[in-house]
């Protein structure tokens, strides 16, 4: 994009409001380096200016840099403390740098700002199940939903924290509610295998998966959970190739697959229970001593998972999700 628009004309203004509209254009079509410059121009122009303090965090955002963004949409509200958009790009901002807790005020002050917005009681039900709190998460999701009817981030959001209260039958309603507005978000099929794994039905969950996969190959997260459940259903190790790519680089492949052997073996020769249960419990004497390590909560999610104990291999899972998020999973809203 860059290249394409050296053969322009040089844009010239001495008026603040023309360079924050041309970067906004241009953080619109994705070029966020450029929209900088052009924010950074109207700033120069007029340091108080709030509307560019606030798209200029925007891109920084977007390119990443959130500490800096972060320091943006303060700088808006410094100069407009009713700025809507910069308490909830502020809550955003803080979400991803992991402060929860100031997240949740930061919307809860765009909310006050403007209540009929279901983005920002989206946001808010988010950061709440981040803090764990997913009865209040789930109030504020419902709110969401009927301010906009066709969020459908927002619906699965709801079956999301329906899922944290236990609830897979409500969850799986919320999640079809989503697909029908949006049947290619391969997110909401794969939260929907999650739904019914809850409610027991294996092949059903394994089809969502399948499903989730079409749209978003490249998921290391989907696929895992896809292959946990396949182990379980008796398929051949050589469907389960996928275990050895989401552990941590230096842990072997052989590592992993002889884990799954084992699990294998204690399968045919019909003493899985005892089998299980001590491998089991060696995973737990290496987590009472290392924790944090996420590759051998991924490898005891396996085991379980072998063992048919779907629940809990998620939950295990969900474990490595959250010593390591940039590797499994993100915030999103």
């Amino acid at each position: 994009m860059s290249e394409a628009t050296t053969d322009q004309p040089e844009f010239e203004s001495d008026i603040p409001d023309d360079w924050v509209e041309r970067g906004t254009v241009l953080a619109g079509v994705g070029c966020y380096t450029e929209a900088m410059a052009c924010f950074d121009r109207a700033l120069e122009l007029q340091p108080d200016h709030a509307d560019a303090w606030n798209n200029r965090g925007h891109s920084l955002a977007a390119l990443g840099r959130i500490d800096e963004a972060f320091a943006c949409f303060d700088q808006t509200i410094r100069f407009n403390p009713d700025h809507y958009w910069a308490w909830n790009n502020r809550g955003l901002a803080l979400a991803r740098l992991g402060r929860y807790q100031e997240a949740l005020t930061s919307f809860e002050r765009a909310i006050e700002f403007n209540p009929n917005d279901a983005n920002a009681w989206n946001n808010r039900g988010l950061v709440l199940s981040n803090l764990g709190r997913h009865d209040k998460a789930l109030l504020s999701l419902e709110r969401a939903v009927e301010l906009q009817p066709d969020y459908y981030q927002a619906w699965l959001n709801r079956g999301g924290a329906l899922l944290a209260l236990s609830r897979p039958a409500e969850a799986l309603r919320c999640l079809d509610q989503a697909l029908a507005i949006r049947p290619d978000y391969g997110k909401v099929w794969f939260h929907r295998g999650n739904a019914l794994v809850g409610l027991g039905c294996v092949a059903e969950a394994i089809a969502d998966y399948e499903k989730a996969l079409a749209h978003d190959p490249n998921d290391r997260r989907i696929r895992y959970v896809r292959d946990l459940l396949l182990a379980s259903t008796g398929q051949p190790p050589e469907a389960n190739s996928s275990f050895c790519r989401v552990l941590e680089p230096d842990r072997s492949a052989a590592e992993a697959n002889d884990v799954n052997a084992q699990a294998q073996e204690a399968n045919s020769q019909g003493d899985q229970g005892d089998s299980l249960d001590t491998l089991l419990a060696e995973f737990d004497r290496v987590l009472a001593s290392n924790p944090d390590d996420a590759a051998t909560w991924v490898m005891r999610a396996m085991l379980l998972g072998s063992s048919r104990q779907h629940e809990a291999a998620i939950a295990s899972y969900d474990q490595a999700l959250t010593l390591e998020p940039q590797e499994y999973r993100s915030w999103s809203n």
